[in-house]
Order: structure tokens, then C-alpha cells, then sequence
């Protein structure tokens, strides 16, 4: 079995503590030589220093430790990480005396030092405190219980804050238990923060909603990590009730954003609660639900693993007796056209009526209005509707929400896909703190509902940036080999099961669900 990088940077790294001695040729200070800054005892924001990831390659290999620790002073840090790991990150020890000795220079208040790295042995938390560190990262991941309970109680001994990362539910379990260890040997939680992050450590893939997923299973101080590269997504992460944040390449390649970062994220956590981040929320719990419902299914069983059954979205309704169908046989979202020039287009009380019934009997089936100009009457009457509730969300097809308030309906985007190129376009959007983006075919002249798919190597490459979301030519008949080769989060049928350009084949339909659930 191939490793995952997760496990090539430890086992890399533990072969450098045999041959460069446990400090990589580092020499440790007998003493701490300043003192302990707590570590986020108030909501805030980590910054990061951070030269190279395994993702990324290069972020900001020259960039000065103690000059990006002063711009991140100023720009209301509340801790910095510094990621001290070599092989990957370009990291070291000395880059935390560096900025130890800098912020001690400084008047005011002084963010506390995270030192972030791979850590497997209590060593490690003792050379961490002697450099200056006032916190270090334990990755619940690598980490027996029994070692990360050691590893925790030795950071509360010396008076270090510690991050613990959670990932999965057993993280989760491990948490707890350094919990109860601490407060048996009453030791204070007052320093122990947990962080959830958004990149799996095993693949490098990202996903904004994955720390939503565990519900109120997770700690209250809890960190969002990874994932944010822009003001409007600090906002989204803020919105989300979580205790802080960690930016890590969006910081340390654009240090002038670093004040944003920071503003936004806390804007963001304001008690206003935000239609958008409660329908997000809602849907992660959903997928949380699944994922949970397929693990207990193969642990009850004799199968072999199998993928989680996709979010289906039937769209081009334009009749109640397709709608009913569509939702009798599983459907999650109804799609309902609002452009004009659309052959599936229908009108304001059309949308009304069908959305009517279809609450009457599957509250649970989200209504989505796909728009693709904002400004256009039709897009207007769209938003409109899911201001007020009528429609459950709006769909951005191949185009952005600008200068709206769309914090106060559920709305993404979708992104056409035909070359290479688009990719960029892809990105663009997941950048700006956009959780899911749908992928659709790029034909020319055209905005959906073409019959066309997406090659699938386009698939394969938009499938790394963020979990798939697919639309494009899938219908019965291929609807088995897409689930097989991709297993999508979603996909999103249209022609696929239609008899004529919005009238749904009922047979078609059946025929959909039932290969989707064979």
C-alpha cells in the first residue's frame, strides 16, 4: 500500500531525530529564558508562518520570520504558528527563538507562539517549552491515548497551551479522554484548545464543512484550521460559532491581507445569525449522518466498504406530477430554472405552486432556484423567493453573487468545466469561502441541461479541490459508473431523465434511483 503523505512525513521525520539527534542538530537552551504568553484565552486568530506545504510546494520560502511576526502583531493575531518541520514546510526551531526574541522586544499585548509540528514524544514538548513556545500542536491522529494523555499532561505541567487537532470520531473520543486525565490530576483546561481541520492530513484534500459534521460532539474552543484564503471565507468560518480561526498560505504569501483576515473572522461571529451558515450547517449535519449510517452499516455486516449514497438533485422541474415523483423516489433538491431563454424555465407562481406541494408532503426536499444573472428579472424573482422562503436555496450558474445580501438566503455556485482553464475558475470560487461548488459541463452557447459530461479527467482533478458536486450528462445508464469511479457528495440530473426538454420520463426517473441505490 502506497503511504499516505501524512504517514511519509513521519516516518521521514522520526528517521531524522535518529540521524540529526532528537532536535535536528537544533541546540536547546537549559532553560526558558522568557515567559509563558497564554494561548487564546479569548476568540481570536492564528496566523501562520509557513514557508512550503506538500500541497503547494513553495508559499513563501524567503520570507522573515521576525518581520512577518510583527505585521501579524499588528494586525491582531492573537497567536502565531510557526510550523517547525523541514523535509515539507522548510520550518525549524530557530525560527521560534527568532520570533520569540522580536515580540518580546515589542510593547503591548504579544500573541503567544504555536509551534506546530508532527510531535510523538514527550521530548519534544520539553525542547518546545525551553525554545520559547507557549503552545504546541498535538495531532490527535499520530497519537496513541495513552501518548497524547502523557504528551498533554507533561504541556499542562510546564504551564503550555496546547491545540489539539481532532479529525475523526475516534480524535474526537481521544480528546475527551486527555479532558478527564487533566481534571483528574487537576490540571486547568483554561489552556487546552481543540482544532478541527479542514485539510485531511492523509490526502491534502479540503473541506470547509468537515468540522460541522460531528454536530455538538465537538469541544466548545474550537479552532477552524486550514482553508480560508480570503476575507469573505474568514467571514464564513467566523459565522460559524467557532472559537478561532488558523490561516496558515493565505497569511504568509499575502501578508498585507493579514488585517482582513483577522477583521472578517471576527465580524463573522457576531450573535447575528445568518440564514446562509444555518442551512450550511443543517446540510453538514446530513452529511454527517450518512457517513455515520454507511460506517455502521459495513460494521453490522459482512460487505466490503462501500461508498455513501450521493445527494440527488432532479432540475428543470416544471410541473408539480414530476416534482412528487422525483421527491417520492429520493430526490434531495428540486431544480427549478429561472432564465428565461431556458427551455425548463418557469415563472414566479409556478415555482410558488410546486414548492407548495411539494412542502405539503416532503418538507425535508430542498427547493433551489437556478439563476445565471443576478440582475435579470427572472434572477431577481429567484433571489426574491428565497428571501422569503419559498425557494430553499439559489444556484449561481456560471455566475457570482455581487453587491447582494446573500448571507441572508442559502445559495453556491456553479462552475463550468471544459478544459484544463476552467480549473482556475474552479478555484477562484472555492477561495472565496464557497463550500461546495457544483461542476457542470462547458458547452458553447449553452448553460445546462445539454446531455454532455464532463471528461473524466477534468472530473478527477476538480474532485482534489474540494468534494464533488457533479453535473453533466449523467442518466441511468451511467449513473452506476460515475458513482463507482468518482462516489460524488452530489450529483445533479436533468435531460438524463427527461422525455422532452422539462417533462420528466417517469420510468427514466426510476430507473435513476434505482441503479443509484444498487
Amino acid at each position: 500500500m502506497v503511504d499516505s503523505i501524512l504517514q511519509t512525513i513521519i516516518k521521514e521525520r522520526e528517521l531524522d531525530k535518529i540521524n540529526k539527534e532528537k532536535n535536528f542538530c537544533f541546540t536547546i537552551p537549559k532553560k526558558r529564558e522568557r515567559s509563558i504568553t497564554p494561548f487564546l484565552p479569548e476568540k481570536g486568530v492564528i496566523l501562520e508562518i509557513k514557508r512550503a506545504s506538500p500541497s503547494k510546494g513553495d508559499i513563501a520560502p524567503s520570507l522573515d520570520p521576525s518581520t512577518l511576526a510583527i505585521e501579524y502583531q499588528k494586525a491582531g493575531a492573537a497567536a502565531i504558528s510557526i510550523l517547525t518541520e523541514n523535509n515539507y514546510f522548510k520550518g525549524s526551531l530557530q525560527d521560534i527563538v527568532e520570533v520569540a526574541r522580536v515580540l518580546d522586544s515589542q510593547k503591548g499585548e504579544k500573541p503567544a507562539i504555536l509551534r506546530k509540528d508532527f510531535l510523538t514524544d514527550i521530548s519534544e514538548i520539553d525542547a518546545s517549552y525551553k525554545v520559547g513556545a507557549d503552545a504546541v500542536l498535538l495531532i490527535a491522529r499520530i497519537l496513541e491515548t495513552e501518548r497524547l494523555i502523557d504528551m498533554a499532561v507533561r504541556c499542562a505541567d510546564l504551564g503550555l497551551g496546547m491545540l489539539i487537532e481532532l479529525r475523526t470520531d475516534e480524535d474526537i473520543g481521544k480528546y475527551h479522554d486527555v479532558e478527564k486525565a487533566l481534571l483528574k490530576k487537576g490540571k486547568s483546561l483554561d489552556n487546552v484548545v481543540a482544532g478541527t481541520n479542514t485539510r485531511d492530513l492523509a490526502t491534502f484534500a479540503i473541506d470547509l464543512l468537515k468540522p460541522l459534521t460531528y454536530g455538538d460532539a465537538l469541544p466548545k474552543k474550537m479552532i477552524f484550521e486550514s482553508g480560508i484564503h480570503t476575507p469573505m471565507g474568514a467571514r464564513f468560518a467566523g459565522s460559524l460559532g467557532f472559537y478561532g480561526m488558523l490561516v496558515g498560505e493565505a497569511a504568509s504569501k499575502n501578508p498585507q491581507k493579514a488585517h482582513s483576515l483577522v477583521d472578517s473572522f471576527l465580524a463573522g461571529g457576531t450573535k447575528e445569525v445568518f440564514l446562509n451558515t444555518i442551512k450550511w450547517k443543517q446540510y453538514a449535519l446530513e452529511l454527517g449522518v450518512r457517513s455515520y449510517n454507511k460506517i455502521e452499516k459495513i460494521r453490522l455486516s459482512s460487505l466490503k466498504p462501500n461508498k455513501t449514497l450521493p445527494f440527488v438533485k432532479i432540475c428543470g422541474i416544471t410541473n408539480v406530477k414530476d416534482a412528487l415523483k422525483a421527491c417520492e423516489l429520493g430526490a434531495d433538491f428540486l431544480g427549478f430554472i429561472s432564465v428565461k431563454k431556458s427551455p425548463r424555465y418557469v415563472d414566479k407562481k409556478t415555482i410558488t405552486a410546486i414548492c407548495k406541494k411539494v412542502r405539503e408532503k416532503y418538507s425535508q426536499v430542498m427547493c433551489v432556484g437556478v439563476i445565471t444573472d443576478q440582475n435579470s428579472t427572472e434572477g431577481q424573482v429567484a433571489i426574491g423567493l428565497a428571501t422569503v422562503g419559498i425557494l430553499d436555496a439559489v444556484q449561481f450558474h456560471n455566475c457570482s453573487p455581487s453587491g447582494i445580501a446573500t448571507q441572508d438566503f442559502w445559495h453556491y455556485q456553479a462552475v463550468k468545466i471544459g478544459s484544463r482553464d476552467d480549473i482556475a475558475n474552479l478555484e477562484k470560487v472555492l477561495n472565496f469561502g464557497q463550500p461546495r461548488v457544483l461542476i457542470d459541463a462547458n458547452v458553447v452557447g449553452k448553460d445546462g441541461g445539454t446531455g454532455v459530461q464532463i471528461s473524466n479527467e477534468l472530473v478527477s482533478i476538480a474532485q482534489k479541490k474540494s468534494p464533488l458536486w457533479l453535473a453533466g450528462g449523467i442518466n441511468p445508464e451511467n449513473v452506476g459508473s460515475v458513482l463507482a469511479t468518482f462516489s460524488p457528495e452530489l450529483i445533479d440530473v436533468s435531460s438524463g431523465v427527461e422525455s422532452s426538454p422539462g417533462i420528466k420520463d417517469h420510468k427514466k426517473l426510476e430507473k435513476l434511483f434505482e441503479n443509484i441505490r444498487n
